[in-house]
């Protein structure tokens, strides 16, 4: 990843890795945490240790897993695979204390981030808050109905913010360009991308605002909507979210 971390930081562009994310596609062949929940534990760390030395001079925010509230609901989908997911509440615990400790042991001056699901009604980030420097929430109003487009959720990002007393950021939000049977369509997209930014912008308690994705990807997922959140499409062709989205950070700048 050399090539592309080296061009981003050098244009100014800050990069946020994701540490030993679970997902079944993106884990070494034969490494699950229900045969050996320990060998997991310790490869995770060591693995976490070792990016953080390489790129600390260059990189000082780490997100730590993805979605830890929503891990039942990956495994349910496919996206995890093994009961520890899905029921093991103290491996939730010991994998994102560990990964936490990995990266402020290699880097002291680091931040580090666990991002939440917080369009379920039971978001509870509580018991996450201790456990990195920085809250992030993820949005996607729109993802089981295209209508009616619906920025205006990101208030709960300032909610918690003010609750916690804690940094919180919207990490991920973002609507589908499709597909059009759905209702989806590529001027929804682009109406959502820009009204989220301003949204975000207005609001005391967050600091920032990542927009999910930045291009479709060639392999397909299911739902079919995740097929279509790019500001770009797999050919690599401009959507109007595109526009909308570079006016409205040059506007807020």
């Amino acid at each position: 990843m050399d090539d592309l971390v080296n061009t981003l930081t050098s244009k100014g562009i800050g990069v946020v890795p994701v540490l030993a994310c679970g997902y079944q596609r993106m884990l070494p062949q034969g490494l699950e945490p229900d045969p050996n929940r320990n060998l997991y534990l310790k490869r995770a760390s060591i693995h976490s240790r070792l990016l953080v030395r390489h790129y600390k001079d260059r990189v000082k925010t780490w997100q730590i897993e993805n979605e830890p509230n929503w891990w039942a609901e990956h495994e349910a989908g496919g996206w995890r695979s093994g009961l520890s997911w899905a029921e093991d509440h103290s491996f939730k615990q010991e994998l994102l204390d560990a990964l936490n400790q990995s990266v402020h042991a290699e880097d002291p001056s680091a931040k580090t981030i666990i991002n939440l699901e917080a369009d379920a009604k039971t978001v509870d980030p509580g018991p996450f808050s201790g456990l990195c420097d920085v809250l992030g929430l993820d949005f996607y109003p729109n993802y089981k109905s295209a209508h009616p487009v619906n920025p205006g959720v990101l208030k709960l990002a300032d909610e918690i913010g003010k609750t916690l007393q804690k940094p919180v950021i919207v990490s991920e939000t973002g609507y589908p360009s499709g597909p059009s049977f759905l209702g989806y369509s590529l001027e929804h997209q682009a109406e959502y991308v820009e009204n989220a930014c301003r949204e975000a912008f207005a609001l005391n308690s967050v600091m920032a605002v990542g927009i999910w994705r930045y291009v479709d990807t060639a392999w397909r997922s299911f739902p079919p909507q995740e097929n279509y959140f790019g500001l770009f499409d797999k050919k690599g062709n401009r959507k109007p979210a595109w526009a909308a989205y570079s006016k409205a950070i040059k506007e807020l700048k």
